[in-house]
């Protein structure tokens, strides 16, 4: 077969997107098998949640690297480019590997009438295995329980967060939403959870109990004091297992110390379970995970600090570090998907800054301005309105001046428009550096 180019790969591969979501495995197990499942030959750690999980998988990528470990970590979505979700060693896959790896997978993944996410899943775990990674980090695409990265069997199974997103596919309740997280939970393999709310902790419980996998909680097993926070990071301290002394990040912001508090205590279960990870690992490894998008300051003239928070409960984590920062944007650049609960997320925006700039972000499921329009009348705070994120981000550069604080948050989609107008590329960055 003629070799695809790296253009004509993502054509492909972007065109599987048409077919939309399709929860279930059989697909991806049927295209596993006939690649011969690669997905067995690497050990790895599986991460659910509804915010975190993608952070947390950073944190242990990082830590993993520095133990010695070849290390995949396998994420979702991307900002600018494609390559970002397949990562080893903190290195993004090279143009002209990922080519290849669609090139030879193209006609498998035709026969096999796979989704966009499935063959995505598929590319990774043949990725990993070619690379003779050691352990990947794997974050779950959307849910858990139907989710094609669910064919792992890990050696820990992590759930960060849980509250209301994806409701349509996932369920209205915190406790049927916990049940499809749960999901992923193995039996006989344990599981590390992060602190959630009771209903959606009783579910995760109970499910851990059915499956004799022992459960261990941040917040009881694990706990951790923060010791001082800004834009620059977070010093804290933390007592687990066996594990007490102070760590230090540099992924910004209060929410991500929990996140990084998880990540230790999923090292310290890998060590319980006879992977060596050591006390200087976890330490290196916190200290040099970069994770672009969540909080980053992208310009310091105007101060440019950019945020995924694309639901309630992101935001509501989002507000409180900004504020506890005393950061106070003369401009917000705001947009998100039409499923989102846009007018609680703008209401508690408007505790930071009366002043925003909506706009679409690049997909069909955008949430139309006219909305966004509407809610920002009824709070009574100055908007601008426009239909790209080129003209927002121009608009709000105005607006702030040189001297100025913007703050860009919402959909991932915005995230990565404004990175692209702004020449920054993710992909160019070693996570583990």
């Amino acid at each position: 077969m003629r070799r695809l180019s790296y253009r004509a790969s993502l054509e492909f591969l972007y065109g599987l997107a048409k077919s939309g979501i399709k929860l279930g495995l059989d697909r991806t197990l049927d295209l596993l098998e006939r690649l011969g499942n690669p997905e067995r030959a690497f050990e790895s750690i599986h991460i659910a949640g509804t915010n975190g999980k993608g952070s947390v998988a950073c944190f242990l990528h990082s830590i993993l690297c520095q133990e010695g470990l070849v290390t995949g970590l396998f994420t979702s979505p991307h900002l600018v480019s494609y390559r970002e979700r397949f990562r080893i060693d903190g290195e993004a896959i090279g143009r002209s590997e990922l080519a290849s790896l669609v090139t030879e997978l193209k006609p498998m993944i035709i026969k096999t009438n796979v989704t966009y996410f499935e063959a995505t899943t598929a590319l990774a775990f043949e990725y990993f295995r070619r690379r003779s990674v050691d352990i990947a980090v794997v974050e779950v695409g959307m849910g858990g329980r139907l989710d094609s990265t669910n064919v792992l069997e890990p050696l820990v199974t992590c759930i960060t967060s849980i509250d209301y997103d994806h409701t349509l596919y996932l369920g209205k309740t915190l406790a049927r939403i916990a049940r499809e997280k749960a999901g992923t939970i193995k039996k006989g393999i344990p599981v590390v959870c992060g602190i959630t709310r009771r209903p959606a902790l009783a579910s995760i419980a109970q499910i851990a109990r059915r499956r004799r996998a022992k459960l261990y909680l941040l917040g009881r097993d694990a706990r951790y004091r923060i010791l001082s926070a800004d834009l620059n990071g977070s010093w804290f301290e933390y007592q687990g297992l066996q594990i007490r002394r102070s760590f230090k990040i540099r992924i910004a912001g209060l929410h991500q110390v929990a996140n990084a508090a998880l990540a230790v205590l999923v090292g310290e279960v890998l060590r319980e379970g006879g992977l060596a990870v050591s006390d200087r690992a976890i330490a290196e490894g916190l200290l040099r995970a970069a994770w672009p998008g969540r909080l980053q300051v992208l310009r310091q003239r105007p101060l440019i600090v950019c945020d995924a928070a694309h639901n309630v409960s992101g935001v509501r984590s989002l507000v409180v570090s900004l504020r506890a920062f005393n950061f106070r944007p003369d401009v917000i650049v705001f947009g998100v998907l039409r499923d989102k609960r846009y007018e609680e997320m703008v209401t508690m925006l408007a505790k930071l800054g009366k002043v925003f700039v909506f706009t679409k972000p690049a997909s069909p499921r955008a949430l139309p301005l006219v909305k966004l329009t509407a809610t920002a009348r009824s709070l009574g705070v100055r908007r601008y309105t426009y239909s790209n994120s080129m003209d927002a981000i121009t608009r709000a550069l105005q607006i702030s001046g040189r001297d100025g604080k913007v703050l860009v948050c919402g959909s991932l989609y915005l995230l990565g428009e404004i990175m692209e107008a702004l020449k920054y590329q993710p992909a160019r960055l070693n996570l583990c550096q």
